[in-house]
């Protein structure tokens, strides 16, 4: 689904108090008949202002939870050279993006941030590492993507000073990070 191009449910932006259905029974692989639940990564992006999102199922009542709470401020945006140099993230490479003391995060005694970092534009197959800047980075990845699609996922890395990294294994990709919170 995605409502910036109507992939999956009409396009348009879902405004106060708006409802949108998203059909998945018999959807890419998933079965016709008999599924219980679907797991999905749910993003927001281009919010107006702070507030939530309910994944609930088709025709029953909305719960009062929430499944995903928003305003966050984009920290690095590598389309525009936001937080970093400008241009897309080539395999093997790295951007270190400075977090203590922008966007609301306080500038001394930061020990983690949550981050909801996207791989966009990829042109193949590839993950991102995010991991604190100046460490040796695990083999470990925090967003698997395939070329061509937009890929979000919530992330935790710790920050050593000040900074966190993000590498790229192969290909190029745009990279977007939007703060979620920090551990201080």
């Amino acid at each position: 689904m995605d409502t910036r191009t109507g992939l999956g449910v009409p396009a348009g932006s879902v405004g106060t108090a708006g409802v949108v259905t998203l059909p998945v029974a018999g959807v890419d692989g998933i079965p016709a008949t008999g599924v219980k639940a679907v797991v999905l990564n749910v993003t927001a992006t281009n919010p107006t202002q702070p507030s939530f999102v309910s994944v609930y199922p088709s025709g029953t009542t909305r719960s009062s939870a929430s499944n995903l709470n928003f305003g966050p401020k984009r920290l690095m945006d590598t389309r525009t050279g936001l937080g970093v140099r400008q241009g897309r993230v080539t395999g093997g490479g790295v951007v270190t993006l400075p977090v203590a003391g922008v966007g609301g995060i306080p500038a001394t005694g930061i020990k983690a941030v949550v981050l909801n970092v996207t791989a966009t534009n990829p042109t193949e197959a590839s993950y991102v590492s995010v991991f604190p800047s100046g460490t040796t980075r695990s083999s470990a990845s925090n967003l698997n993507f395939t070329a061509g699609l937009t890929i979000p996922n919530l992330v935790v890395v710790p920050v050593v000073d000040g900074k966190v990294s993000f590498y790229n294994n192969t290909g190029s990709v745009d990279l977007i990070a939007d703060i979620t919170g920090y551990f201080s």
